[in-house]
């Protein structure tokens, strides 16, 4: 035993080092961020005027990104929180805020039309989407047509049911128009990175109701309860640090079996 340690400490110790920083930034990356709606339920209504001065530069989500958003989740939602969306079949419950950015898309869904209020017209709503993580939108492809969506600006609670869920090619924007009837439309985007494809998933409204809270339990909400360790390995984000781990990994592991057997055939004679 102590000659096998001797020879295999360094990728023995290698390997316990990088587990524990794939544990951190697993942690990191998939954490429930607590949302507490009292604390900026108030600010709803002033939120949902703000708009940017400046456009907004938008760039693929990765991993880095979304633990970074993430990190912001509370202060974003106080100052650009202006509602709340959830879809119940699929355990969606995220934050609406009123103005598109790199930050606002990756921790909840982003107003697309700010002259468009809540309930009236067509609604559109995006989010960043991680492919083959389950976070955000990512699970609205499984929406079957009927589906309850809802939306909330704390004063009335908007539900719809589906009428439409499709992939389509980015330059079909006759989805974002506006329309008489009252519909929400959802949209990421649809595979990999610089995909030219969208999921578009739209509600048409139902029914109408005053927003009610029921306890406390309503006032701690999960921000990314819907967040997988598939985050983590999402291998646009990760390729090149672990590719090159896993060569240094091997090129350790080679010198030590060498050493090993070296020492035991020696020994033997």
């Amino acid at each position: 035993m102590i000659r096998f340690l001797k020879w295999f400490w360094p990728p023995l110790l290698m390997f316990a080092a990088v587990a524990g920083i794939l544990f951190s930034a697993w942690s990191a990356v998939n954490r429930d961020v607590p949302l507490d709606l009292s604390h900026w339920r108030d600010a709803a209504t002033p939120n949902a005027a703000k708009h940017l001065t400046h456009k907004a530069r938008i760039k693929d989500l990765n991993t880095e990104t979304l633990a970074r958003s993430q990190a912001k989740a509370q202060a974003l939602q106080q100052q650009y929180g202006m509602g709340e969306l959830t879809i119940p079949s699929v355990n969606i419950d995220l934050t609406i805020y009123s103005v598109v950015t790199n930050h606002t898309l990756a921790t909840g869904v982003s107003r697309y039309f700010p002259d468009r209020p809540m309930g009236q017209g067509n609604n559109v709503y995006a989010a960043h989407n991680l492919d083959g993580a389950g976070v955000l939108l990512s699970r609205i492809g499984e929406l079957k047509k009927g589906a309850l969506i809802s939306q909330t600006d704390f004063k009335h609670v908007y539900q719809y049911h589906v009428i439409y869920n499709r992939v389509v090619k980015m330059t079909e924007i006759a989805v974002l128009n506006q329309t008489d009837e009252s519909r929400i439309t959802l949209i990421r985007c649809e595979g990999p990175y610089h995909s030219r494809y969208r999921r578009v998933v739209i509600g048409r409204l139902s029914k109408v109701t005053p927003y009610q809270t029921t306890g406390a339990k309503a006032d701690a909400r999960l921000a990314h309860a819907q967040q997988h360790t598939a985050t983590l390995f999402h291998w646009q984000a990760v390729k090149w640090p672990i590719g090159l781990i896993l060569l240094l990994f091997v090129g350790l592991l080679a010198i030590s079996c060498r050493g090993y057997y070296r020492e035991t055939q020696a020994q033997r004679r």
